[in-house]
């Protein structure tokens, strides 16, 4: 969720487009990071990226097509120890 969030934060301070995340910029995260030994591939960043929307840490949608992670206008990253 860090990783996605911290991530989500540099791009939109960098550009204009808001609410949208291609995957390849988290799997480019994950790559800086080393947090997998072998290079992540898109599909393994939308497996990790429904993981975390269906867990509740995200708030949005992947667009397989568009190879996007689609986020939610309001409260995109809900705090998770919210009750």
């Amino acid at each position: 969720r860090n990783l996605v969030y911290n991530t989500y934060r540099f791009i939109n301070s960098h550009t204009n487009i808001n609410f949208r995340l291609k995957m390849e910029y988290i799997q480019h995260a994950l790559q800086i990071c080393e947090v997998d030994e072998d290079e992540s591939d898109l599909e393994e960043v939308e497996c990790i990226l429904a993981n975390l929307i269906y867990s509740g840490y995200i708030m949005g949608y992947i667009s397989h097509s568009m190879r996007m992670l689609v986020l939610s206008k309001k409260d995109p990253f809900p705090n998770p120890h919210a009750s």
